[in-house]
């Protein structure tokens, strides 16, 4: 029973496990049995999806470079595609895999955290920005902005309040929690972290890489709408897919599975494309951007694991992808 607990076993059972969830989710809604008519429309949107990913990955490489760590370029891509591989999740908190493969550059799994949730910030905002001409004349635009405002809110809150947060890992402590607690501040380590790196020049730089690569993704999006029939001008069908990615986000169900299919529907209804054109836009979507990524995602991971047990290198403890704030108690 001794390799039921290793970290690789249980990766793949549980990676095995959200694929299955994930396919027999989207066979029950008939996403697959769409792909025959997908197939002049979903290379556009592999290919523009392709570019995003590379601009979002200069933009993470960026992050690590300003807080001090050298990671090499190409090794450093596949470990960032690697968490794509758990993307439909909440949040995409499952692309957080990337601690693991990170730590072997000496990178802690804080700094991870925050070019993480600094990542998803500006994302957010990036989408929101470009999804206003969709909600024009459609409403969702005050959840869409309350939402991206709840999410900057609580990564401001956590910077702020820092004994706030000490305080609550002492309480778990005191529980018996000592799993979570741990868990708990390294975390807030990485929140904390942000304001280290995060000044002017950094966040600009981060958004017009953000604004560059969803673009970039959305018109690919916008060409494959068009290559299936359907016209409400060139700005909405980029601006449609931002915004139903958005209100998927907002949902915080994995994947925004349901929600962003059906806002991508009523979205391009609503501005006069037909029913049944729509639903297919909204299975290229989901295609688009779940799947490929899902897929890149665990073809990475085979790749670095493979690696990793080629050259007989254990995973790292779990204090070594800690800095050394936390092995001295400084929280």
């Amino acid at each position: 029973m001794r390799h039921l607990r290793n970290p690789v076993v249980i990766l793949f059972a549980v990676g095995l496990a959200y694929i299955a969830a994930l396919i027999a989710v989207d066979a029950r809604r008939h996403v697959f049995d769409a792909l025959p008519m997908l197939a002049m429309a979903l290379p556009y949107v592999v290919v523009f999806s392709l570019v995003a990913y590379v601009l979002r990955y200069l933009r993470w490489h960026y992050f690590l470079n300003q807080q001090g760590f050298q990671v090499p370029f190409a090794g450093g891509a596949v470990a960032y595609i690697a968490g794509f591989a758990f993307t439909a999740s909440p949040g995409k908190a499952g692309e957080l895999l990337r601690v693991r493969y990170y730590a072997a550059w000496g990178v802690p799994a804080p700094t991870v955290i925050a070019c993480f949730v600094l990542e998803r910030f500006l994302d957010l905002l990036v989408l929101l920005a470009i999804s206003v001409p969709a909600f024009a004349e459609a409403s969702g635009f005050a959840v869409a902005v309350g939402f991206v405002g709840a999410v900057g809110a609580a990564v401001a809150s956590a910077i702020r309040w820092r004994r706030s947060g000490r305080n609550i890992v002492a309480v778990m402590r005191r529980l018996g929690l000592r799993r979570a607690s741990q868990l708990v501040r390294i975390v807030l380590l990485g929140v904390e972290q942000i304001s280290a790196f995060a000044n002017i020049r950094n966040l600009s730089v981060g958004l017009m890489l953000g604004a560059a690569a969803w673009l970039a993704q959305c018109y690919g999006f916008s060409l494959a709408l068009g290559k299936l029939g359907i016209d409400v001008g060139a700005v909405l069908l980029v601006s449609i897919p931002a915004a139903a990615m958005l209100l998927g986000a907002a949902s915080m169900i994995p994947g925004g599975v349901g929600t962003t299919e059906a806002a991508t529907v009523v979205l391009l209804t609503g501005y006069g494309a037909e029913t049944a054109n729509s639903v297919l836009g909204s299975i290229a979507l989901r295609l688009g951007s779940i799947w490929f990524g899902v897929g890149i995602g665990f073809a990475a991971v085979a790749y670095l694991e493979s690696r990793r047990r080629a050259r007989n290198v254990a995973p790292p403890c779990k204090e070594a992808a800690l800095p050394r704030q936390i092995n001295s108690g400084a929280i």
